[in-house]
């Protein structure tokens, strides 16, 4: 969870509370269908950042997971906390930095198996502007490389170290609740 300084729980969940509220109403007007997903253990962490008076120099949405499947419930997240984001900065640079066994599913091969995830990477990346990235280390202990994943998913030498270069750059870093 990003630190921010505040010491009660009952304070930050007040506060998460009220950011929410014109937030959640400007979509009501807005052109931008959001679908809350029934889980969200990370909003706190998205409407510290959209509650700020100046943005920070990017965000990374960070996943790792020990189950392949785990994009089902991670992505309609990803997708949400995005749009969150997006509305209050919409040119922010925003990373989703992937490297646990959830990248097995996001390979060319397995696009028919999981369609509901590779349609809202892709959407993601293409209408969102996210850059998506996945820990190519990690793809290569899994006998996987570049060529295995759609264009739409960019493949990094190591996510570690990208998540040590993001932090260095200034940006806020949310770690999405892992299942283990």
């Amino acid at each position: 969870m990003a630190k921010h300084g505040l010491a009660r729980p009952f304070a930050a969940s007040l506060l998460c509370m009220l950011l929410a509220l014109p937030l959640l109403s400007a979509y009501a007007s807005s052109s931008v269908e959001l679908e809350k997903p029934e889980e969200t253990p990370e909003l706190e962490d998205i409407l510290y950042i959209i509650g700020k008076e100046e943005a920070p120099s990017g965000v990374v949405l960070h996943t790792r997971e020990y189950d392949e499947a785990a994009f089902f419930w991670v992505a309609p997240r990803l997708e949400y906390y995005v749009l969150l984001i997006r509305e209050k900065y919409p040119a922010l640079p925003l990373v989703i930095l992937s490297h646990g066994d959830e990248i097995i599913s996001l390979t060319t091969t397995n696009a028919a198996k999981y369609p509901g995830v590779h349609s809202i990477i892709r959407r993601l990346v293409e209408k969102q502007g996210v850059d998506f990235q996945i820990c190519g280390a990690y793809a290569a202990m899994n006998d996987l490389d570049e060529s295995a994943y759609p264009g739409y998913v960019h493949v990094i030498p190591s996510a570690p170290s990208a998540l040590s270069d993001y932090r260095d750059l200034g940006y806020e870093m949310i770690s999405i609740e892992l299942t283990w």
